[in-house]
């Protein structure tokens, strides 16, 4: 089928590639099935409402975000999604881009869960987490990248230790 959107223009998709909500994304509920777009050379993907040409949100998949990233799903959404395993999930956030791109923030509080197998998604919001709805990413991935880099001087230097017999 082709979709025209605002921000791809004509976009040819196939009905196995609509994505399914369950319950629409927060603040768009009636809007339910979404495509899933791709640019090459971005860590973005796009969500392009099928029925709405206006309406894309930009998404990143969280751990490129913060490298310790969990997304706790409960039972009763693992059930919704018809989630039979874990690797048939995959979890991205939705990315706020303001004119300044250093304050472009993304909400790792509610992220969007995708059954790849069954093309079912919701949007999850983790109530009881240390995430909120505007985490700065260029920020959470300098200090990601500090963490990840010092961890790994930590056990380069914890391996020369075991080695040197020290």
């Amino acid at each position: 089928m082709k979709l025209e959107t605002a921000a791809f223009g004509s976009v040819e998709v196939t009905e196995d590639e609509v994505i399914h909500f369950t319950s629409g994304i927060l603040g768009f509920p009636g809007l339910k099935r979404y495509v899933l777009l791709t640019q090459d050379n971005t860590l973005f993907k796009f969500l392009q409402a099928v029925d709405d040409p206006e309406l894309t949100f930009v998404m990143i998949m969280p751990e490129l975000v913060r490298s310790d990233y969990s997304c706790p799903l409960g039972q009763e959404h693992a059930e919704e999604l018809c989630l039979e395993h874990a690797d048939d999930a995959e979890v991205y956030c939705i990315v706020t881009i303001p004119d300044n791109l250093a304050d472009m923030t993304v909400n790792l509080q509610a992220p969007v869960i995708i059954n790849t197998k069954q093309r079912l998604a919701k949007q999850v919001v983790l109530l009881e987490s240390h995430y909120h709805t505007r985490h700065n990413v260029l920020a959470e991935m300098q200090q990601s990248a500090f963490e990840h880099k010092r961890q790994s001087s930590y056990d380069d230097s914890s391996t020369r230790d075991a080695q040197s017999g020290a």
